[in-house]
């Protein structure tokens, strides 16, 4: 028997790949979304975060990976609905009451518009200062050295 592709982790050469690296929004980063179905699993599921090409979610169901889904989102955002493909669903804890909780990673089929989040638009603009353009070069170097790296895990 052999053991079937993962597709949680899309190797580099995969034109999906580069939506593993999309900014994610952490959903406290996105009130207008106050709730998330998965339709037609009838699934309520809470948001974990959102990004241009997708979203993670947490919910009580496991949805089979490669199905195709409608998130239909609850609250004020500009969206109603979005269409998208389960690329991952995995166990992500299991509740006091016994009740497993599963991480579902979902791929939109058409990225949303980046006017939907303003938070976006701060982070890529924070993202492309230069903190070696300050006038203070220690000030640079320490702003430098305690800004994080790009961490991929691939397990």
């Amino acid at each position: 028997m052999t053991p079937s592709p993962r597709t949680s982790n899309p190797s580099p050469d995969d034109p999906q790949a580069d939506q593993v690296n999309s900014t994610r929004l952490q959903a406290s980063e996105v009130p207008a979304i106050t709730g998330v179905r998965l339709k037609p699993h009838s699934a309520d599921a809470k948001m974990v975060n959102i990004s241009l090409t997708g979203m993670l979610t947490e919910c009580t169901s496991r949805v089979k990976v490669g199905s195709t889904v409608a998130v239909l989102f609850e609250g004020s955002f500009a969206v109603e609905s979005v269409v998208g493909r389960i690329v991952r669903c995995e166990v992500s804890a299991m509740g006091r009451d016994g009740v497993l909780r599963y991480h579902v990673a979902i791929a939109f089929t058409q990225p949303l518009a980046p006017e939907m989040f303003p938070a976006l638009a701060q982070q890529s603009a924070a993202k492309t200062e230069n903190p070696l353009d300050a006038k203070d070069p220690i000030a640079a170097l320490a702003a430098a050295a305690a800004a994080p790296s790009n961490v991929r895990n691939r397990w």
